[in-house]
C-alpha cells in the first residue's frame, strides 16, 4: 500500500515536469495580486441537561472571530486559509484557542490539479450519514448549529486528473488526525486514559483513490481508502506489579487501520432526486480479537427527495450489516479476559456494531419563508433495531445584510446500553447564534 501513497507523489513531480517542458520558453501570465477576504464574528450559547430529566445548565458559551483568506497572483496558483480565534466557557473551564483550520496551495496544471496542505475533504452523496467519507474527522465536543463546524482538517496531498466526464483523485495523508469524543463518558469510572495513536512514519500514512464520473442527470464514483479509522477505540496493556504481584492495567486511545472500498450515485430527474451510498470495510490489524478492531461490516444507504417550489423533503433508508457477528459470553475470574470482553463491548458499541443487522430511517424537511429572509428544517432519525432516535430543529433569519440569528436544538435518546443512550445528554440541547458576516 505504500505504492499508492507513492504514485500520487509521483504523479504530482511528473505532471508539473511535463507542463514546465511543453511551456518552456513560454511566460507564464501574472495576473494582478488577488485577495479575498472574509469571514464571521459569533457569540454562540448552549445549554441542556446533564442527566436525563436534570436541571437545565449552560453546556457552552464562546466567542469567535473567523477569518477566510483566498490569494490568487498566477493563473495556476491559488492559496487558501480559514483562521479561527475563540474564547469559550465550557461548564466550569475557561479556555481560548487559535485554530487553522484549513491553510492550502492548490495548484492548477491542466489536466492537473494539486491541492497541498491542511483541508476538509468530504466524500459521499448521502445526506448526513456518509460511511465513503473516511478522509475528514468529526468534533463531537462542538457546540455550533452549523454542521460543516464539526469537522476537522487533516493535512494531505490531493491530487485530482480532470478528463470530463470522469474525474480521478488521489489523497495522501502522512499523519493521523482522530475524531474528538466524550470520552470520559465512554469509560466509565477510568481515571486515566492515555493516547497511543499512530506515530507519523510513512508507513502509517493513509492513502485514498476516487474515480468519479458526471454526467447530465446522473453522477457516480467508486472509492477505496487505505488508512486508519478516523474513530478511534480503546485498548488495554497488562503489565505486573513489583509490589504486590497483582497486574497493573494502562489503558490507551488507539486507531485500526481497515480497507474501504466504497460507492456512491446521485441522479435527478425534474423536481425528484434520487441517492445512494454503500461501503465495505475490514480491519487490518494482525491482533484480530484486539477489543477495538472492528469486525468487517456493509453499510448500505438509498434516499429519495422531492422539491415543492420552496419546501424540500428527504427520505433515507440505512442499513448496517455486520460479518463474523458474535455474541461472546462473559469471561472466567481471569481479570484480563474481563477487561477485554469490557473494552470489546464499549468498543462496539462506539462503532454501533451491537447487532448483527440494523435498519435506521432518516428524514429531512426545509422551508424557505417569509420573501427568502428565513429558513426553518427538522430532521429526524430512528434505528427501529436499537430503538435510537434523534431530533434536530433548525431555524435561520436574516435581521439585516450580513446579520443572522440562528436557533437550533437536537435530542438524542435510546436506551442505557445504546450509543445513544449513552452520549445523549451530552450531545442534546439547544443553541442560539448571533453571527455577523463579512
Amino acid at each position: 500500500m505504500k505504492l499508492i501513497g507513492l504514485l500520487v507523489v509521483v504523479l504530482f513531480l511528473c505532471s508539473t515536469r511535463q507542463n514546465l517542458g511543453q511551456e518552456a520558453g513560454v511566460v507564464e501570465p501574472v495576473l494582478e495580486p488577488s485577495y479575498e477576504l472574509g469571514g464571521t464574528v459569533r457569540g454562540v450559547y448552549c445549554a441542556g441537561a446533564q442527566a436525563h430529566r436534570g436541571p437545565w445548565q449552560t453546556k457552552s458559551a464562546y466567542a469567535e472571530t473567523a477569518f477566510k483568506l483566498m490569494i490568487g497572483r498566477h493563473a495556476i496558483g491559488k492559496a487558501f486559509a480559514d483562521l479561527r480565534f475563540r474564547r469559550a466557557l465550557e461548564e466550569d473551564t475557561q479556555w481560548q484557542s487559535i485554530d487553522l483550520r484549513e491553510g492550502y496551495v492548490r495548484c492548477a496544471l491542466d489536466p492537473f490539479e494539486f491541492s497541498f496542505g491542511r483541508q476538509i475533504v468530504v466524500w459521499g452523496r448521502a445526506d448526513g450519514f456518509n460511511p465513503t467519507n473516511n478522509l475528514t474527522s468529526w468534533n463531537y465536543l462542538m457546540r455550533s448549529a452549523d454542521e460543516d463546524d464539526y469537522r476537522i482538517g487533516n493535512f494531505m496531498l490531493r491530487t485530482r486528473f480532470h478528463l470530463a466526464p470522469l474525474h480521478l483523485e488521489g489523497v495522501w495523508l502522512p499523519q493521523y488526525q482522530p475524531s474528538q469524543l466524550p470520552i470520559e463518558l465512554f469509560t466509565g469510572g477510568i481515571d486515566r486514559i492515555d493516547e497511543a495513536y499512530p506515530n507519523p512514519r510513512l508507513s502509517n500514512s493513509s492513502v485514498a483513490l476516487k474515480a468519479d464520473v458526471q454526467l447530465y442527470r446522473a453522477e457516480g464514483s467508486l472509492s477505496y481508502f487505505y488508512g486508519f479509522n478516523p474513530l478511534p477505540g480503546i485498548g488495554a496493556a497488562f503489565q505486573s506489579s513489583v509490589v504486590d504481584m497483582l497486574p497493573m492495567v494502562n489503558f490507551y486511545l488507539t486507531a485500526c487501520r481497515l480497507h474501504i472500498v466504497g460507492a456512491d450515485y446521485a441522479s435527478s430527474w425534474g423536481r425528484w432526486g434520487v441517492r445512494g451510498e454503500a461501503a465495505w470495510r475490514k480491519p487490518d490489524y494482525k491482533d484480530q480479537n484486539a477489543p477495538f478492531v472492528p469486525l468487517p461490516d456493509l453499510q448500505v444507504i438509498l434516499g429519495v427527495d422531492r422539491q415543492w417550489g420552496r419546501f424540500h423533503m428527504l427520505f433515507q433508508y440505512m442499513g448496517h450489516y455486520v460479518f463474523d457477528f458474535d455474541t461472546a459470553l462473559p469471561p472466567g475470574h481471569d481479570l484480563a479476559d474481563q477487561i477485554n470482553f469490557l473494552l470489546t463491548q464499549k468498543n462496539r458499541l462506539l462503532l454501533q456494531q451491537t447487532e448483527q443487522v440494523s435498519h435506521s430511517f432518516f428524514a429531512r424537511s426545509s422551508l424557505t419563508m417569509l420573501h427568502d429572509l428565513a429558513t426553518a428544517e427538522l430532521a429526524g432519525m430512528v434505528n427501529f433495531t436499537t430503538q435510537e432516535y434523534l431530533v434536530r430543529a433548525k431555524f435561520v433569519y436574516d435581521l439585516a445584510d450580513a446579520l443572522q440569528v440562528k436557533l437550533s436544538g437536537e435530542h438524542y435518546f435510546g436506551p442505557s446500553a445504546t450509543l445513544f443512550g449513552l452520549f445523549g445528554d451530552f450531545l442534546s440541547g439547544i443553541i442560539v447564534e448571533l453571527v455577523y458576516s463579512f
